[in-house]
């Protein structure tokens, strides 16, 4: 397939810092293998550093990059250094730099790395013990034990210690003297919620204000109403916590009623009142204060915190007599050496003269600042070239600790060192009507959030025209007020209902195997859901629709 315009562009830019917003299924590994290939022209490859997300991708880049050194006859130098190409994840890259600087790292050079299930047992063996302890030891932990239960401190131990790098932050964030935590979280509360809060406030008084004038040339039904409303919204107006307040305004909603009171235009007055009263409790009821439950909570995370201490020294116990290494030990030395010893900082900067980085958005604080101290930040002297490839809608997922706030700022970074920012914008897996429904979508969903999607480049699809005549995207409104299982079964019944609709129709796809359109099957569509739990709701309305379907074993969603 010819390269597009926008394509050829990225691949044949100078060879300087380089941003690329990159859209789903815009051929981002093809630029980046081309980019690469583009690249060995005028240097080596022990000279390029490549980060993937995942081994997976890792694994198709060198095999791409493989294959184009093997086939250009002009790329024949570099043949005998395929081996030692740095393509690989951020831990794999960590991983190099401490290997290569075990003294300064303080590693021994044949710790091993734990495989992702390995590290689970030991933390999940490091907590087990460290509840065990808490259980007899009669202070904070126990506290900490009772308050949460053993099942659930069980499952949420593990999960901390995996991310103990940002648990550790959040604690620190609160202070080391628990005492002092819930000034802490008052404030919190306060700077976050507190000038909406105060608008709530003054919105009641003037709820207030409206019935009272008004409530002298009403019925004498509907006057009780308001007389009843008024007594919990007056008390509100003098309750200094928030929690008391909107407790109040929640008594004054119960016992508004809009069936009485005629159309006289004061009854109606009060009554308009009245509904803004209930927008305006549901509105209240969304912010969160400080209440009689948080004080509790708080002394059982400070418990908590002392569990959570226990249990990573544990895991770090369990590490060393294994001589092993996990992933979060990778990037936290990888920082710590380059941050705390300049000369190997430096030494790093310049041997790598690009340092290439995809899927960007879902690097987490952490790989921010490990890509940040090998791209040079503002110091002087030699720096690779940053290469940024990434898509700022897709930090949805929030990978581990993912933050698109690190993936802009090293955004920013290219551009205050005169990088452009390119778009690959055009969509090869959907046609254009598709994908325009789609911006649509999410220009509505990002609304008024920190990720402006207006300011980024919109994609478009395919050239080549829909295979049908739509629709291309369909929502389906389920009413909130029933009840859990059974919006499940509603939507279920959608779901299934337009699987097949989509089958009598014979919509067309495309099949890649025979290169030609032809009439959807059943084993052409899948079902997402965010709960195997719900998977049952779903096999019955397709059974109750004719629908063949298979359902996988596994639970995971990348099984």
């Amino acid at each position: 397939m010819e390269l597009t315009a926008e394509q050829r562009t990225i691949i044949e830019a100078e060879a300087s810092d380089l941003a690329v917003s990159a859209g789903a299924g815009s051929g981002k590994t093809r630029v980046l293998v081309e980019r690469y290939v583009q690249l060995l022209r005028a240097c080596s490859i022990p000279q390029i550093a490549a980060v993937t997300f995942t081994e997976a991708a890792a694994a198709e880049m060198r095999e791409r990059v493989r294959r184009e050194v093997m086939t250009d006859p002009a790329l024949e130098p570099h043949r005998a250094l395929l081996d030692e190409a740095a393509i690989g994840t951020v831990h794999s890259l960590g991983l190099r730099l401490l290997r290569e600087h075990p003294v300064e790292a303080g590693l021994d050079p044949a710790a091993a790395v734990l495989a992702d299930d390995e590290a689970e047992l030991l933390r999940r063996a490091a907590c087990i013990e460290a509840i065990d302890a808490a259980a007899e030891a009669g202070d904070a932990r126990t506290t900490a034990l009772l308050g949460l239960g053993v099942y659930h401190a069980g499952l949420q131990l593990p999960r901390m210690v995996a991310q103990r790098d940002a648990v550790e932050a959040a604690f620190a964030a609160m202070g080391a003297d628990s005492a002092g935590w819930p000034a802490h979280v008052r404030g919190r509360l306060e700077a976050r919620y507190g000038p909406r809060q105060t608008a709530i406030r003054e919105q009641a008084g003037e709820i207030a204000w409206q019935i009272t004038r008004d409530v002298d040339n009403v019925n004498e039904k509907l006057a009780e109403v308001a007389s009843a409303v008024l007594q919990p919204l007056g008390e509100a107006r003098e309750a200094q916590e928030w929690g008391d307040f909107a407790a109040l305004l929640a008594e004054a909603r119960s016992r508004t009623n809009l069936q009485s009171g005629g159309s006289a235009p004061a009854a109606v007055s009060v009554k308009d009142a009245m509904k803004e009263l209930r927008e305006l409790n549901d509105d209240a009821g969304k912010l969160p204060g400080w209440n009689e439950h948080d004080g509790p909570a708080l002394e059982v995370l400070a418990g908590l915190r002392a569990l959570f201490e226990d249990a990573s020294r544990r895991y770090e116990a369990a590490k060393q007599a294994q001589n092993a290494l996990d992933f979060l030990d990778l990037e936290q030395g990888a920082v710590a050496l380059l941050r705390d010893h300049p000369a190997v900082a430096a030494a790093v900067r310049a041997r790598f003269l690009h340092l290439m980085v995809d899927e960007s958005q879902d690097i987490n604080p952490v790989q921010a600042e490990l890509i940040e101290l090998i791209a040079g930040g503002d110091g002087g002297g030699p720096r690779p070239a940053l290469f940024l490839v990434g898509d700022a809608r897709q930090s949805i997922y929030r990978f581990r600790g993912a933050d698109v706030r690190r993936f802009t700022a090293l955004q920013d970074l290219v551009d205050s060192r005169g990088g452009p920012l390119l778009p690959l914008s055009r969509s090869f897996r959907s046609h254009d009507d598709l994908v325009g429904r789609i911006n649509e979508l999410f220009g509505e969903v990002f609304a008024g959030t920190e990720l402006d999607v207006a300011a980024l480049p919109p994609m478009t699809g395919r050239p080549a025209a829909a295979p049908s005549g739509g629709p291309h995207l369909t929502l389906t409104q389920v009413a909130s007020g029933a009840s859990g299982y059974d919006r499940r079964r509603v939507e279920a019944d959608a779901v299934a209902g337009e699987i097949r609709s989509l089958l009598d129709d014979g919509r067309l796809v495309w099949d890649r195997r025979d290169d030609r359109m032809r009439p959807a099957r059943p084993g052409d569509i899948a079902i997402l859901l965010r709960r195997f739990a719900n998977v049952h709701v779903f096999q019955q309305a397709l059974d109750t629709h004719g629908v063949a379907a298979a359902t996988p074993s596994g639970t995971g969603f990348f099984t």
